[in-house]
Order: C-alpha cells, then sequence, then structure tokens
C-alpha cells in the first residue's frame, strides 16, 4: 500500500457510486449540458446511451487506478524527470533520461559530446564509439558486451533504442572516460564532475623553421631493418604507426582510431583511420594506408633476407613471427598478423602481454607499402625518393654528408598539432664545437653546450640565460665487457678474453671505476643526476605501486657504494693471483673505443685510463682508448667486436622490465654475448619471461636476474640518458614523450620558443610537468 492518505481511497469509491447513480437515475442533469427545457423519449434514450458508455469508461479507469493503488503503486502525479548536469551545467536531451534496472541511460550522441568526446556510429558494425584524449568507449546497442580503450567488460544494462534514439548506460560511460558520477535522489539528478585532462605546454608560435647541425651520417634510412636509433627518430617523424606517445607519456590512438582486445590478452584487432595518403617526397598520394600495409611490413622484417635488427622484437610479440623468420616455416599465413579487410588488422600474440600497445611505438611495427616496396626493390629507403611518408612531416631532402629536410604534412590527419613548418639538419663534421656559437648568432635553433665551455656560457650574462639543463631519459648507459674479442693483435685480444672470464678480474674494475670522476666530463655541476646502479632505471615501470628498482632482490644493489678503492684493490689482488696461474699476462691491455664527435666522451675516455691506471698501476691493467669518428661509430666498434672495455647504451624497445634484457640475451649478435661467461642469467631471464599471468612475480623474476648480473660483474651500469645541458628554442616538456621506444626525437606537439628557456624556467617547466604526468597517467589508467 501507498503512503497514500485513506480519505483518498475512500473518495474513489465515492466517486464511482454517484457516477453509477447518476447514470440510472438519469439524474444528473449537467450530462445534457444544462438544457432546461423537456426531452424527447428519444432524446433521453440517446442521453442514457451516451452516457452510460461515458461513465464505464470513468469506471473502467478508476478500477485501473484503485488497483494500482492496491498493489502498493503511488497514484500521484508522475514522478519529476531525471536531470543530468556535467561541473554544474545541465545538459539536455532530445530524449529524456530512462531508468532500466536499475541504471540510468541518456542518448549517446549528447552525453560524449557533453563530455567533449568525438562521436561514431559504425552502421556496418553496428558499434556507438566515443573518443576523448587516450581513451574510447565502444558499445553494441542490444549487448551487454562493451570496451574501454580496448579491454572488454560486460554491462548490466546494455545499450537500448528507445523512440528511435540509442541511449546508453550513463555512469558507465562518464566514468570509462574518466569523470565521476553521483545520483542525488532528493533532487532525481545525476551530478558528473569531469576535471579536464592536463593540457602541455603551449608556449611559442606556430610556423617557423627549426635548424640544426649533425655529425654522423645515416648510412640507411630504411626503418624496418636498421637499429640505429637516429634511424629510428628518423621515422617517427615521417611514418606513423598504430598508436603514439603524447607529452606525458600516454598513449593515444593515431592510425588506429580504436582496437579491441580479446579477454585471453592473445587477440588485438585494429580498426584504422580512412582516407590517410603515402605521399612521396613532393607530395604526391601514392596510396591510402590500409591493414595490408602492416601485414606486407611484418612480412618484411620477418623476412631473414633482410637482416633487419628489430625482427626479433617483433616476433618476440606475434605468433608465428619466430618461426617464419628463422625458416621452420615458409606459410606466412601462420603468422599472427592479417588483415581482415581493407581497414582491419588483427594481431595475434604468443602469449599475453600486458604491455603489447606500447611495443606498437617501435620501428618493426611501422607499416609500409607493398606496392611500393616490389616497385623499389632493393633501393627501398636509400634516399629521399624511395621513402614514403604518411606522419606528421615528409622526407624532402636527403643528401647524405650535405642536408636533411623535412617539411610539414598539409595533408597529415592531426596537421593541427604539427606546429613547425620546417627541419633542416645541416651536416658538419664540427657540429660539436661550432654549434654553440652558431645559436648564440641565431644560425641555428638548438645546441649541445660541452663541458668544456660551460663556465663561460655561465659566467657570461647573456649566454647564461640561454642555458638550460636537458631532461633525462630512459636510455641505460653502461660499460660492456667483451667476452668475444675481435681486435687487431696488438690489443692481445685472446689475453683479454682469459682476464675477463675471471669474475675477480671483473669486480676489481668494477669497483675501481670512479664513476663520479667521469661524469664530471658531462655534468659538472650535478653529476649525480643521472649515475644509476641498475640497467633499468629508477621510475621506469612499478608494480602495487613499488618502483621495480625496489623490488627486494634490486633495492640492495641501488642503495649499494659501488666505487669502493679497497674493495677493488682486494679484488685486483686476487685476480693476479688467479690469472697468472691461468697464463694471464701483465699489464692487460684494455682496448676502448671513444667517438671522437664527442668532447665530452673523448675527455672521458682519457679521465677514466688515468683514474683506473693510477689505482690498479700500470703492472696490471694497460687501458688504450682509441677515437673512431661517429659515421659508422658502432660498425666500427661494438658490433663487429673490435674492443675490450666500451661505454654502450640501450633504449628501451616497451614498457616492461624486459625491455633493458636484449642486450643480455644468449648469442646476441651486436653486443657481447654474457652467456660466454654465465649461463646462469640466462636461465633466470627465461623463467622471468615465461611469467605473463602475475604480473608482480614476472617483476620480481626479473629483478632477480638483474642483480645477478650486476652482482657477478657482468656489466658496469653507469648512467642514465639525456642529462648534460642545451641551449635549445624546443620547450623540453612540449614534444612526445615516452620511455619507450623513438617518441621522444619526434616533432610533433613542438613549437619554436621566441627565447630560450634558462635554468630556473626549466626547472619550473619541469616540476608542473612532473605533477600533471600523474594525473594524465592517472586519468587515462595509464
Amino acid at each position: 500500500m501507498s503512503n497514500r492518505p485513506e480519505g483518498t481511497l475512500r473518495s474513489y469509491f465515492v466517486t464511482i457510486r454517484l457516477n453509477i447513480n447518476c447514470v440510472k437515475n438519469n439524474s444528473c442533469k449537467q450530462m445534457f449540458r444544462g438544457r432546461n427545457k423537456p426531452l424527447s423519449a428519444e432524446q433521453k434514450n440517446q442521453g442514457r446511451e451516451s452516457a452510460m458508455k461515458k461513465y464505464i469508461s470513468i469506471l473502467v479507469a478508476t478500477v485501473v487506478i484503485v488497483t494500482a493503488c492496491l498493489a502498493g503503486f503511488s497514484v500521484q502525479a508522475t514522478a519529476a524527470p531525471i536531470r543530468v548536469t556535467i561541473n554544474g551545467r545541465p545538459i539536455t536531451t532530445e530524449v529524456p533520461p530512462v531508468v532500466q534496472n536499475g541504471r540510468t541511460l541518456v542518448p549517446f550522441r549528447a552525453i560524449f559530446e557533453a563530455l567533449g568526446a568525438e562521436v561514431d556510429w559504425n552502421e556496418r558494425t553496428n558499434t556507438v564509439a566515443g573518443y576523448r584524449g587516450p581513451s574510447f568507449v565502444l558499445l553494441e546497442p542490444g549487448s551487454t558486451r562493451a570496451f574501454i580503450t580496448g579491454r572488454e567488460i560486460r554491462l548490466d544494462v546494455g545499450p537500448l533504442i528507445v523512440a528511435g534514439r540509442t541511449m546508453v548506460p550513463l555512469r558507465f560511460v562518464a566514468e570509462s572516460l574518466g569523470a565521476q558520477v553521483e545520483w542525488v535522489e532528493a533532487t532525481r539528478t545525476v551530478t558528473i564532475v569531469d576535471a579536464p585532462y592536463p593540457a602541455a605546454p603551449t608556449v611559442g608560435r606556430t610556423g617557423g623553421e627549426f635548424r640544426s647541425l649533425y655529425s654522423g651520417e645515416l648510412t640507411t634510412l630504411n626503418y624496418l631493418t636498421s637499429g640505429t636509433f637516429a634511424v629510428h627518430t628518423l621515422a617517427a617523424n615521417i611514418i606513423d604507426g598504430l598508436v603514439e606517445f603524447d607529452s606525458f607519456g600516454v598513449l593515444h590512438p593515431s592510425l588506429a582510431k580504436h582496437w579491441t582486445i580479446s579477454p585471453d590478452g592473445l587477440v588485438y584487432t585494429f580498426t584504422l583511420r580512412q582516407g590517410v595518403p603515402w605521399l612521396t617526397w613532393d607530395g604526391r598520394e601514392y596510396a591510402e594506408v590500409v591493414a595490408q600495409d602492416f601485414v606486407d611490413s611484418a612480412r618484411y622484417v620477418l623476412t631473414r633476407a633482410n637482416a633487419s635488427a628489430t625482427a626479433n622484437i617483433l616476433f618476440r610479440f606475434v605468433r608465428g613471427g619466430e618461426e617464419f623468420f628463422n625458416g621452420t616455416t615458409t606459410d606466412f599465413a601462420t603468422v599472427g598478423v592479417r588483415a581482415l579487410d581493407r581497414y582491419t588488422v588483427q594481431y595475434t600474440l604468443r602469449s599475453p602481454a600486458s604491455f603489447f600497445l606500447s611495443a606498437l611505438t617501435y620501428v618493426c611495427f611501422f607499416p609500409v607499402n607493398g606496392a611500393f616496396l616490389a616497385e623499389t626493390g632493393a633501393r627501398f629507403a636509400t634516399d629521399h625518393l624511395t621513402i614514403l611518408n604518411n606522419g606528421a612531416y615528409i622526407l624532402r631532402a636527403h643528401v647524405p654528408q650535405n642536408r636533411r629536410e623535412l617539411v610539414k604534412n598539409t595533408r597529415y590527419w592531426d596537421r593541427d598539432n604539427v606546429h613547425i613548418d620546417r627541419l633542416f639538419f645541416q651536416f658538419n663534421r664540427e657540429a660539436a664545437a661550432l654549434a654553440p656559437e652558431m645559436f648564440v648568432r641565431g644560425e641555428i635553433s638548438s645546441a649541445s653546450i660541452p663541458t668544456a665551455i660551460i663556465d663561460g656560457w655561465r659566467l657570461d650574462p647573456v649566454r647564461r640565460e640561454l642555458l638550460r639543463p636537458a631532461p633525462v631519459g630512459a636510455f641505460a648507459f653502461w660499460h660492456a665487457f667483451n667476452f668475444s674479442p675481435r681486435m687487431a693483435p696488438q690489443f692481445e685480444p685472446e689475453n683479454w678474453r682469459r682476464a675477463v672470464m675471471n669474475l675477480n678480474f671483473r669486480k676489481a674494475i668494477f669497483h675501481g671505476l670512479d664513476r663520479v670522476a667521469a661524469m664530471l666530463t658531462f655534468d659538472p655541476y650535478d653529476p649525480l643526476r643521472q649515475i644509476s646502479n641498475t640497467i633499468t632505471p629508477v621510475n621506469f615501470a612499478s608494480v602495487d605501486g613499488i618502483d621495480y628498482t625496489n623490488l627486494p632482490a634490486l633495492q640492495p644493489i641501488v642503495r649499494m657504494q659501488v666505487f669502493d678503492r679497497a674493495l677493488a684493490l682486494t679484488h685486483r689482488n686476487r685476480a693476479m693471483t688467479e690469472l697468472r696461474a691461468a697464463g694471464v699476462t701483465f699489464p692487460i691491455r684494455v682496448k676502448m673505443p671513444f667517438n671522437t664527435g664527442s668532447p665530452d666522451w673523448t675527455n672521458r675516455a682519457q679521465v677514466i685510463e688515468q683514474q683506473l691506471e693510477s689505482l690498479f698501476g700500470r703492472e696490471f691493467i694497460d687501458v688504450m682508448p682509441v677515437g673512431y669518428p661517429p659515421t659508422g661509430f658502432l660498425d666500427a666498434t661494438r658490433r663487429p667486436g673490435n674492443y675490450a672495455i666500451q661505454e654502450v647504451n640501450w633504449g628501451p624497445d616497451f614498457l616492461d622490465p624486459e625491455a633493458y634484457t636484449q642486450p643480455f640475451e644468449a648469442g646476441h649478435l651486436t653486443y657481447s654475448d654474457i652467456a660466454l661467461a654465465s649461463a646462469n642469467y640466462q636461465r633466470l631471464l627465461n623463467a622471468a619471461k615465461a611469467e605473463v599471468r602475475n604480473i608482480r612475480r614476472r617483476f620480481e623474476l626479473f629483478a632477480e636476474a638483474e642483480a645477478y648480473l650486476i652482482q657477478n660483474a657482468l656489466v658496469m651500469p653507469y648512467r642514465v640518458g639525456g642529462g648534460g645541458y642545451v641551449a635549445s628554442r624546443l620547450h623540453p616538456f612540449q614534444g612526445s614523450y615516452a620511455a619507450a621506444g623513438p617518441a621522444v626525437g619526434k616533432f610533433k606537439f613542438q613549437r619554436l620558443l621566441d627565447r630560450a628557456m634558462n635554468v630556473e624556467q626549466f626547472n619550473e617547466a619541469q616540476t608542473i610537468w612532473a605533477r600533471d604526468r600523474v594525473i594524465a597517467l592517472r586519468k587515462a589508467g595509464q
């Protein structure tokens, strides 16, 4: 029974009684419209029939109302309509909100647009989609299945069709796009509080030209085979992949408009943007970017004859990729990359990988047009004429030992986020020495400032205002021991090989290398800013709120005092005894290559030579720095094994601790093979890679493997990348940012500042960026 007073129901029964008597006795004169003159018999009969019909209808309606009351429903006026507000602002809809099984549903277009999302309706797939920043929501009318940025979930109430409009669950849509939702019963109002996604800095101007010098020439432009970071960053400016990082390191859709991930985490299905063109160097359209371009790219990378340096990244993820690469199968249909239709590409993984989307920013997943690849053959990507562009810029010219020129792609799908019109890079063998003064004169837009002249810049009132730190990056730098030396005879490679296999010898060098003294050649004011005791940097990845480097296996290493003179000499004495017994001759010659294009590196090699020989004595080791030119430096040193100890580096390809392990894998072709010195590391690494379900356990296993690598002095961690000092008209926190892949070299989002930042401005901007990045990552659920 309702809360209606008892007398109200009694009045309904009284009304019924009166109406019946009125009809029966024909005494209700008002029913005959107030007529006072006598009526004929025929008129009286017609009136009785009409009145009876009318009051039967009233009676039926009244009985229905009473029945409802007796059933416990209110017979008051219809409940007040549901109101919806976003940040206090009411939104109106053509069809009012409805409640279904306790869930409020609203027209999809109204709620998406009110939240600032782009709306899409795909009639072919019967899909409603809303896109906002890094997030998107996919719903299917008539189904309880939905996707939040690719992840499948099940709804209590799915979308419905009401009055010709598709109604979607309000709370689900709003919360999926990062808003907070509350129901206020007293006013029957759904209140939505939507904090905006943090905005990247927008200082600087649109248009203009960025100019820079470089001294290390590219030997190829083939992004599908090259392992060189310079090639990767060039490719990232002219070619887009399926996803990309924004200024906070949050993944956004790029060529993929949206995607779905199967519940088992093995199948990723991407729907491409339509109408994205492949353009030649002079801006002519060659073809449209389609799903088959990703299939053709994967086939090219996995064809062993093409010698792709990044094939292992692709087949590390994709089912059947390693078998095709190794020739176990010649049927590419067995590889987990398929074009389902013109605009849908699907990847099937060999095992679940929660970080797969981040790997897609790497060059081996970039598309290539198959017809153009066949047309150019062996000439593909040898110059600007033999490469196609679909990214923010078009490679207009590449003249080796002269210049590279990139111009804004005016047909780019996201051209509103490309602000610099032209990028011009001038080759000069003396770039490092000439660039600082050329920047002061306004001839170039950015220059690294070598340590040797920083003091002069800091004392100069004009130059001091142009100088700022460079942000610290995620590249890992370490000093590598070469366990398979292929050096010229004068460097005694076999003597070195026998020495480096000795644990005490390695630990002597490990604890005897003063990394701070070496870093002073790079940053004399804050050398500890980049020192790292681990290969995987602090703040790269975390699990359950714990930084990877703070897991139990690595925490003691992070806190360890690495440089220890007494400990180093203890290991030296033990090593000398053991090595003499093994037939090693002294002093042990230590070939240490350095890049002559880097004044800091040149100075650092000399500092290390003097420091180690001073500590251990020339009777123990003879450190021999050897300079090589920047062009082809790695091809002359690390890759052929032409070194004893070398400063090397590695950038992660995806956001997982495994990303830092590739150089230490057994049988690696371009880094020293750790397995030659110890098979235990590989066993630990295999166990970590095999754990794909329990992410906490996976991280712990990788931490144990990395701890073994360092504790046994198989590598000598040194520092993280970035850092140093620059003078630049680029905002350091405006462009793409990522700890993985080539994003940091992209010019998308960048504007040219009218004047370079100084140190104080840099520190302030970095504080704001760090705060906003946490908000952005949290809002995007990344």
